[in-house]
């Protein structure tokens, strides 16, 4: 039994060096690409806003003409 906790605690070690060592290689970063998402999306509700304060002010304008 103690010989089979060693080997599942080595095998464990190896899993999460090589999952390291994948992370490393692809380059990915998910902290930083949560980030990235985020900044985007507040970006693209920042722009929905602008539209749809455009598209008011002219509906406004069309009602006075």
């Amino acid at each position: 039994v103690q010989a089979n906790k060693l080997s599942l605690s080595s095998a464990s070690s190896s899993l999460d060096a090589s999952e390291a060592i994948q992370s490393e290689f692809s380059g990915v970063n998910l902290d930083e690409e949560a980030a990235n998402l985020l900044q985007f999306q507040q970006a693209y509700q920042a722009s929905a806003r602008i539209l749809q304060t455009a598209k008011e002010l002219f509906q406004s304008l069309i009602e006075v003409v």
